[in-house]
């Protein structure tokens, strides 16, 4: 297989929503750090909600994460206290030195409603299905050189080298999607029709399709 076709395999495989196989928190939160002009660190919080509208009720949310990360907060970022935390949050934080000089600031943080996909991609890994082989033939992964007049079919062609490959996984198809393309790679349903997949293999290898 190609490294395009690990690709496939790995994002085909991943565990998301879609397949039920990982449900993802309501909310996730990023801590960043930049230097400012002044030569001190500066902090501040992103909050992302998943799929779902920012909450009414972000210092609620903001202490629930402190109480399941606090040691971790303490030990990288020196945030001792939930006020601290909140603090950060509001843009009101700051530590000084022995000389009285401010040495860490923050920001104010910021919560947006966000997709999944924007935070996880296409899921988490699953090792044990990708080693299985891809769970879904995707035409949008496709080139035009992929496509067979003969069969107008999206072939998705996998050099086996001459051993005996075997894809155990359920495979699913994705056809093309219109919105994922530029205007020049567009079809038109009523008079083309919809570009699908299917496995094929190289001459002289030899592989076994699961579906």
């Amino acid at each position: 297989m190609t490294s395009k076709q690990l690709a496939d395999t790995v994002l085909t495989t991943a565990d998301n929503p879609t397949n039920q196989r990982f449900t993802a928190p309501e909310f996730t939160i990023t801590m960043n750090e930049s230097q400012m002009l002044s030569g001190a660190t500066g902090l501040k919080i992103l909050i992302y909600y998943i799929d779902t509208p920012v909450s009414s009720d972000i210092a609620n949310d903001l202490t629930t994460y402190y109480a399941k990360n606090s040691a971790t907060l303490q030990s990288i970022y020196g945030i001792n206290t939930l006020a601290d935390f909140l603090a950060v949050y509001a843009g009101t934080y700051t530590v000084m030195n022995a000389k009285g000089e401010i040495i860490v600031t923050s920001i104010a943080g910021s919560a947006s409603s966000v997709a999944f996909a924007d935070v996880y991609g296409q899921g988490i890994l699953d090792v044990g299905l990708a080693v299985r082989g891809p769970a879904i033939l995707d035409a949008n992964r496709l080139a035009r050189t992929d496509y067979s007049s003969t069969y107008q079919s999206a072939l998705y062609s996998v050099n086996t080298q001459g051993y005996t490959g075997v894809w155990s996984n359920d495979i699913s198809e994705r056809q093309w999607i219109n919105s994922l393309h530029h205007a020049l790679f567009q079809y038109n349903p009523e008079t083309t029709r919809p570009i699908r997949t299917r496995p094929t293999r190289w001459p002289s290898s030899t592989s076994t399709w699961g579906c």
